[in-house]
């Protein structure tokens, strides 16, 4: 009776385990495809099938990405909250913590998103998220005058990540604060690193158009008109 009872725990077990295995497989596919409804509702379900299982926190985790890529910021608010407060166990949470940061980054609340930024970039100086981190970090600083520490934030982009995608945007950053303070040499330099390392022909443009600019202000016509 007892063996009985037990294969029948065991094969319920089994059978339960592989459904919500099924479940996150679909999910993930649905994400895949950028079919974030279909993902959304299939996370869910494994929520609220397993709400401490296996996936639970996988599920928890890009469900609220779901909502951020569909630009519904105080949803993906709310959820990567929940997240963050029911799984800070999870692998996922280091990432969990950079898109709190992004929501209330797009939800314009600049003081709170710089201080989680802050938070994010001490804690994990290395992480793959970081160097984008910062760019947004020096996007905020420009906005509160913080014009130093903006400076600061996009050359440590240029220095610890210099293979980032960030990187390259940073010599923009760079080149437009320095321009903003009229150091025309300094913003010359980081434009023509900028095209330098453009990947695409709207790139390469829009960095030329900043060293024509850059090149009348040092009144150095000649160079200018060459581009």
């Amino acid at each position: 009776m007892r063996k009985t009872f037990l294969f029948s725990f065991f094969l319920t077990w089994c059978l339960y385990s592989a459904e919500v295995s099924s479940l996150w497989d679909l999910a993930r596919s649905a994400l895949k495809e950028k079919n974030y409804v279909s993902a959304r509702i299939l996370l869910q379900e494994i929520l609220d099938t397993d709400p401490y299982g296996e996936y639970a926190d996988k599920a928890s985790y890009f469900l609220a990405l779901t909502f951020f890529y569909q630009e519904d910021y105080e949803a993906a608010r709310d959820a990567i909250e929940i997240f963050l407060r029911d799984f800070p166990e999870s692998s996922y949470y280091a990432d969990g913590l950079y898109w709190q940061a992004q929501t209330y980054f797009k939800l314009k609340k600049s003081k709170k998103a710089l201080r989680l930024f802050e938070k994010f970039i001490e804690k994990y100086p290395k992480h793959r998220k970081t160097p984008y981190a910062l760019l947004s970090l020096g996007i905020l600083y420009e906005k509160h005058k913080r014009l130093e520490k903006a400076l600061e934030a996009y050359h440590t982009i240029l220095d610890k990540f210099a293979n980032s995608d960030p990187a390259k945007e940073a010599l923009i950053k760079l080149g437009e604060l320095y321009y903003k303070q009229k150091n025309f040499s300094m913003a010359l330099k980081y434009f023509q690193k900028a095209r330098k390392q453009a990947t695409n022909n709207n790139e390469a443009v829009f960095a030329m158009l900043r060293i024509m600019r850059s090149y009348f202000e040092l009144k150095e016509y000649g160079e200018a008109l060459s581009y």
